[in-house]
């Protein structure tokens, strides 16, 4: 019973949690951007604290491609 009642507590939770998504406003370039219930579980458990930049003015701010910066040059 308590499986029952622990698969419908998470089926019935689900649609709420979408709605928990926060529209938030860029530092530097002034859009708004969503952040996701799931990124803001992510970012609590961490001690983080939200994003104030949106996915792009982070790429550009860390130098554009992401893929080239933990690799060294020999």
């Amino acid at each position: 019973m308590k499986k029952l009642f622990g698969f419908l507590k998470r089926l019935f939770r689900r649609p709420f949690e979408m709605s928990k998504d926060m529209k938030l406003a860029c530092v530097e370039c002034g859009n708004g951007f969503r952040f996701e219930w799931g990124e803001q579980q992510f970012f609590k458990s961490r001690g983080l604290t939200p994003p104030k930049r949106c996915a792009t003015c982070r790429a550009e701010s860390r130098g554009g491609d992401r893929r080239r910066q933990g690799r060294r040059r020999r």
